[in-house]
């Protein structure tokens, strides 16, 4: 009995034991991280609360605290500035009836020339191709042959703005760089019946539908201006296009386009500008910022029902602002247009 008493605790003292060496690594192995994590929380609530001037004075140098403070003011302008942004962009889709250009999956046109475009770099079928779908006047093969056919620009290069855009097909003098050439480009035009033909002709263009011919201020208080609704090409606003007097008028929106132009071409140069508004030439002119956005070859109307003798006020005030800005204008190249180059412009008159 007394043997089998004593096998039976030694037994027991070495299972306790074997039972101790694996408790207490384990034990250890669990509280040192514990410990470690229950330090830094401390040492972190103890700091979390620090004052920020001391932690300026303490801890950073005079310039890096200038630095941090500034990065701060500056954060905090780039986020007024997105807020600005985006409500540009909302008033954009929901009063100006923006529509996105559709993506494009097909090859550049004059890598595979099509019935239409015919081949590069001359693209004669297209040049051949009544005023349904091209110039009225030639225009476009003017500026292309003249201009750009020798450059090799790119499609993500080649850039253009076409106001009023009717239905932008019919006299458009910028279906030519859309459609054969693939530049990406913005169309405007003020009259809501044109502008869903727009939306149907072009799908690959940007486009818009208000008058960018006020402030941003008389936007504000106004919102819109008077708008024919007569269907021809060259109707406009019932303030400067006269020739339709006493018909139908329709409210559109107004504004400045020097805004639009920023953030649709972001930065990037505008290589054509075709401005063709019947009488509202200078107003648009008055809405851009000339030295912040910048646009190489311009083309605008000088001649319309409303503008026909040597002494029109518009056409005077639209050369005036014209070379008041630096522009070298070219008269008679192009029927009822003047021609303007940017000195600065890669593409200029041989």
């Amino acid at each position: 009995m007394g043997r089998r008493s004593s096998t039976k605790g030694s037994a027991n003292k070495e299972i306790d034991s074997s039972i101790s060496h694996r408790i207490v690594p384990t034990c250890w192995r669990v509280i040192i991280p514990l410990g470690l994590a229950l330090i830094f929380i401390v040492h972190l609530s103890r700091n979390i609360y620090i004052d920020s001037s001391n932690l300026k004075n303490q801890y950073l140098p005079n310039d890096a605290s200038e630095s941090s403070s500034s990065e701060l003011g500056s954060s905090k302008s780039s986020s007024e500035e997105t807020v600005t942004l985006l409500k540009r962009w909302n008033k954009y889709m929901r009063t100006y009836r923006y529509i996105a250009a559709s993506p494009r999956f097909d090859y550049p046109y004059w890598m595979y020339p099509t019935k239409e475009c015919g081949s590069g770099p001359g693209f004669e079928n297209f040049f051949k191709l009544p005023l349904q779908v091209r110039s009225r006047l030639g225009e476009d093969s003017f500026i292309y042959k003249t201009f750009f056919q020798e450059k090799n620009i790119t499609s993500d290069d080649g850039t253009y703005i076409e106001l009023g855009a009717y239905d932008g097909s019919t006299e458009s003098n910028t279906h030519f760089f859309d459609k054969c050439l693939g530049w990406k480009g913005l169309l405007i035009e003020g009259n809501p019946k044109n502008y869903n033909k727009v939306i149907a002709n072009r799908p690959f263009a940007n486009k818009m539908s208000f008058a960018p011919s006020c402030s941003a201020e008389y936007e504000r208080v106004n919102h819109t201006v008077p708008f024919y609704r007569y269907p021809m090409t060259n109707v406009g606003m019932a303030d400067t296009a006269k020739t339709y007097q006493g018909k139908p008028t329709v409210n559109v929106p107004c504004g400045p386009l020097h805004p639009v132009l920023e953030d649709v071409f972001q930065e990037k140069p505008i290589l054509f500008f075709s401005l063709d508004v019947e009488g509202a030439e200078k107003m648009v002119l008055d809405t851009i910022d000339f030295k912040r956005v910048l646009i190489y070859v311009l083309m605008i109307e000088i001649k319309n029902n409303d503008c026909k003798n040597d002494s029109c006020l518009v056409r005077q005030q639209v050369r005036a602002h014209m070379e008041k800005e630096g522009y070298k204008r070219y008269e008679g190249l192009v029927e009822a247009s003047d021609i303007y180059v940017h000195p600065e412009s890669p593409y200029q008159i041989p």
